[in-house]
Order: C-alpha cells, then sequence, then structure tokens
C-alpha cells in the first residue's frame, strides 16, 4: 500500500513500517521471509526526501536479501538479483513486465487466462511502438537525405527508447513522437557544433537559435 500511495504522489508517511520494528527502534531481527524482503526493498525506494526511515530500510533489506539470494529458488532467485541490481521503481517498466510475464508461468496457482491475457497485451503494444519507430525513422530518413547530414550520428532508436522508456503507455504516443525528435534536433545541433562547423559558422548558428522566429531562414 505504501508503495501504491507514493506511486500516485498521495502523502503517506513512512509510519507504516513501524511495524517491523522492535522497541529499540531497529528493524526486527526475525524478519526474514525473502519475498516479503524484496517488497520492503523495492517499495522503500520510492522515498522521497527527508525519509530517514526508508533509508534504514534499504539497507536492511538489502543486506538481508544477499544473505539469501545464493539458496532462493526460481522465479524470486530472479526477481532478487535484479533487484539489488537495479530496485523495482527504478527499471525500465517494459523490461521488467517482459520478465515477469516469462516467470509468472513458473508461480504455484497462477492463471493462465490472465497470463494469456498479459502477453497479448504486451504484444499489442510492442506493436505500436513499432509502428511509432518505422515513423520517426522515416522522418529522419528524410531530413538526413534533404539537408545532407552525413556528419550526424544516427540516434533514431536511441532518441525513441529515451522516450519509450519514460512514457511506453499507448496514450502517450504524440509525447513519445515529440521527445525522440527533439533529441534528434538536439543531436544534429551538438554533432554540429563538435565535430562540423567553424567556429564562426557555429557563432552565426547560435545567434540564429536565439533569434529564432518569422526572420529564422533569411538570416541563415
Amino acid at each position: 500500500m505504501g508503495r501504491l500511495l507514493h506511486r500516485v504522489r498521495a502523502k503517506a508517511t513512512a509510519d507504516v513500517f513501524n511495524k517491523f520494528k522492535g522497541e529499540d527502534g531497529t528493524f526486527r531481527k526475525d524478519i526474514t521471509q525473502p519475498s516479503g524482503l524484496l517488497s520492503l526493498y523495492n517499495a522503500a525506494h520510492l522515498l522521497i526526501h527527508g525519509e530517514p526511515a526508508l533509508e534504514e530500510a534499504i539497507s536492511f533489506a538489502r543486506h538481508h536479501l544477499e544473505l539469501v539470494s545464493g539458496s532462493l529458488m526460481s522465479p524470486l532467485a530472479q526477481q532478487v538479483k535484479r533487484a539489488l541490481h537495479r530496485s523495482l521503481p527504478r527499471s525500465c517498466k517494459r523490461v521488467e513486465t517482459l520478465h515477469y510475464i516469462s516467470e509468472y508461468g513458473e508461480e504455484e496457482g497462477h492463471n493462465p487466462v490472465l497470463l494469456e491475457l498479459a502477453k497479448l497485451d504486451f504484444n499489442l503494444l510492442q506493436h505500436v511502438h513499432l509502428k511509432e519507430l518505422k515513423a520517426i525513422t522515416e522522418w529522419w530518413k528524410n531530413i538526413y537525405d534533404h539537408i545532407g547530414l552525413s556528419y550526424i550520428r544516427d540516434r533514431v532508436v536511441e532518441s525513441y527508447t529515451w522516450a519509450y522508456v519514460i512514457y511506453y503507455e499507448r496514450c502517450f504516443e504524440l509525447l513519445r513522437i515529440i521527445i525522440a525528435k527533439m533529441m534528434l534536433l538536439i543531436t544534429i545541433l551538438d554533432d554540429t557544433y563538435d565535430t562540423h562547423g567553424t567556429i564562426e559558422e557555429c557563432r552565426k548558428l547560435y545567434e540564429a537559435v536565439q533569434r529564432f522566429g518569422l526572420t529564422l531562414h533569411d538570416f541563415l
């Protein structure tokens, strides 16, 4: 519940973790269930500034997870390994979803219908992402060929990946495309300044950007 409240930016204090502490204020040493420690570890990584209790929870859970990581069975072993490398709130959600879909089928009592729906939803959204990447690639190729950008790095996939990692949901299609195109335009400026333009050309380009407006084309 604490993790959910933090995700939606609701006001939630760290007091919910007090039930896991002893009379001396430290986390109880008898909290050793690996799945519970993993949930505590991931939830605590949603901390905000000024929550020392969650910082303590991270250290406590990490220490005990490292102690038991070598003796865990699949799929919990893989989940703990990934979390210790990068906690769930800081991971790429689409990559983590792909991992969990394959691991959910190994869980006792899993719902086969729910698993198939999850696979279908993942594949449908992936198809949307591929269509967007194709459209951005064609847009970039048109600019590249028209202007003559042979000195510019081809970072189409990298730029789209940045947008995709931040906003992967279907409803953010336009936002992903805008972010990817902005990063590609920034790449043009970056490479022009670093490897192609003379000092005088770069100075003029800088002045043009600063005076960006209706007269930009004539100025260049």
